[in-house]
């Protein structure tokens, strides 16, 4: 047997106590042995020795993987935002089989995840961002349905776009995708907003058209030229109320940082004080109130608007900002505030950089709003307390079937914490997790099956939570696996239940073994008695009612030891 490394000097091998050198080369990445070949790569370069004398060299740009198949002369490379490459030696000569693919495969475009949210059982996913300038990221849009991935071509959308303004006398690109908002009246119909174009309408994933400065009440950033002004209309996200009108935020401009595309095609621009100058206003969140939050970096806040369903009469409207919460007896200020999201109970909550802060009256009048700190007794129970996540930027946050929350940090992965914030179920990092990346930008939740689909700044990874959303009734409950076989993991899951179900697992005898609530609609068991061991072979009841008790099922387990 021979054995292969890398040092920073070249590839080396190791045979009969000898290192041997086979190649000097200080910029290779890795090295793998497929079908009696080595390979190695750097980042624009692909060696392939067939022996420790031969080797062929192919140049291919931005290497980041190689791997080959049964076919000793098939050899597949990861070229990041380019796709799969795939190669073939046939006759001495290498020839490409496959190129540039990114578009066609069943997975997502690109590593970018800006903003993603989950409508009509489908994952949307935008892949731009921004900060206090653009980023200048490639046209990103990419929709999972649950089976397929659909990649927005950009390019198709970059023509269409030109050919609506034939007057240009430059190239159009769409860069930099922050948000999108679906139709709550048509699932096939979206719009997208960019940080430099405006905003993009779809419909059956086409384009449709595009709204800038020239045709809606869009501004473009301040001081710009005329030619400036097309990539400078600035869309921080949008988002759509309950009667179908378009809410955005429109960044870099004086006055007029709300902007509305009603749902009569009729565009308004809604100016308060305390919005003016709101130059990186940033998301908007609709709550069930009909109360508009947005979260602001630059100035420094939390703005929220009560229109009084009068969306063209400001006059009534009531307005106001914040950037104070309370920690226990002190009054603290966040120097950011990054996203904004409402639970189940209608409670706001808050990402900042002193980590999640929460609104202890969310349906107060605005102007007498509180907000405070997750604040955790200490193990000894001395003191007063500590904040939790202090000093944690949280860029994200999303609320599960049975209300706890997901938590996505600049630096330290992805927690999840209980309905109030108090108790810490899972902190996800790269150190436990296949999480790519402990820097998490975005969260969605399905709640229909309770998978969490986690972005990150290197890519996208799900994990399929034990909360769903609870039904109605309970007509549609059902337990998996069932029967629980000894190969099996032991865990079963019951699914179909009321929100926040009484559940008890009995034995035939009425003997309970387990028993606790539901997550949402989605309760699990480990096929342990509460702390013992595993439970014997045999039936066993699910009992679930309702926190009232005024409806109640009762469902079976077959468990196999």
């Amino acid at each position: 047997n021979l054995c292969f490394f890398v040092q920073n000097s070249g590839v080396y091998y190791q045979s009969n106590g000898q290192i041997n050198i086979i190649s000097q080369n200080n910029q290779l990445k890795n090295l793998l042995v497929r079908n009696e070949k080595l390979i190695t790569y750097t980042g624009s370069t692909l060696y392939i020795y067939s022996n420790f004398t031969t080797k062929d060299a192919i140049n291919v740009e931005n290497i980041n993987d190689v791997t080959s198949g049964k076919d000793a002369n098939t050899f597949w490379i990861a070229t990041g935002i380019n796709g799969i490459k795939g190669i073939k030696k046939s006759n001495e000569q290498y020839t490409t089989i496959l190129e540039n693919t990114n578009n066609e495969l069943y997975s997502p475009k690109r590593n970018y995840n800006y903003f993603m949210t989950i409508e009509n059982n489908q994952l949307y996913i935008v892949g731009g961002g921004r900060n206090s300038d653009r980023l200048n990221i490639p046209g990103t849009l990419m929709i999972y349905n649950g089976n397929e991935w659909f990649n927005l071509d950009e390019n198709e959308v970059n023509k269409e776009v030109n050919k609506q303004f034939p007057e240009n006398n430059f190239i159009f690109t769409t860069k930099d995708y922050t948000g999108i908002a679906v139709d709550p009246k048509d699932p096939t119909h979206y719009f997208v907003s960019a940080y430099g174009e405006g905003v993009l309408e779809f419909r059956e994933n086409k384009f449709v058209k595009l709204y800038n400065h020239t045709n809606s009440t869009i501004s473009p950033a301040l001081n710009k030229t005329t030619e400036q002004q097309f990539t400078y209309n600035r869309i921080g996200s949008l988002t759509f109320d309950k009667e179908g009108n378009l809410w955005m935020t429109n960044c870099e401009i004086d006055d007029g940082s709300i902007k509305v595309l009603k749902a009569d095609g009729t565009w308004i621009s809604l100016i308060h004080d305390k919005l003016n100058h709101a130059y990186q206003a940033d998301k908007i969140l609709i709550a069930s109130n009909n109360r508009k939050w947005i979260n602001s970096p630059s100035p420094i806040g939390i703005f929220v608007l009560d229109d009084k369903g009068t969306i063209d009469d400001v006059s009534d409207d009531e307005f106001d900002s914040f950037t104070i919460f309370k920690n226990n007896n002190e009054s603290i200020e966040a120097a950011g505030f990054y996203c904004v999201t409402e639970d189940k109970n209608g409670q706001i909550w808050i990402g900042t950089n002193r980590g999640p802060v929460y609104c202890l009256n969310s349906k107060a009048e605005i102007s007498k709003l509180q907000f405070s700190r997750v604040i955790r007794p200490l193990e000894d129970g001395n003191g007063e307390g500590y904040a939790f996540l202090d000093g944690e930027q949280i860029n994200a946050i999303a609320v599960d079937g049975g209300n706890r929350k997901w938590i996505g940090t600049q630096s330290s992965g992805v927690f999840l914490v209980s309905e109030d914030g108090m108790e810490t179920i899972s902190n996800f990092t790269t150190a436990n997790s296949p999480l790519p990346s402990n820097q998490v930008n975005t969260l969605a939740i399905n709640q229909q099956t309770g998978e969490v689909f986690i972005g990150t700044e290197k890519g996208l990874v799900s994990y399929m939570g034990d909360a769903t959303e609870g039904s109605e009734d309970y007509s549609d409950i059902y337990a998996y696996p069932n029967p629980v076989r000894p190969e099996q993991n032991d865990r079963v899951t019951i699914v179909g239940l009321m929100n926040d179900s009484n559940v008890k697992i009995t034995d035939l005898k009425g003997n309970i073994i387990y028993q606790g609530k539901s997550a949402g609609g989605t309760f699990t068991w480990d096929c342990r008695r509460k702390g013992g061991g595993r439970v014997a072979t045999g039936i066993y009841l699910v009992l679930s009612a309702t926190p009232e008790a005024k409806e109640s099922v009762v469902t079976k387990i077959m468990v196999v030891k």
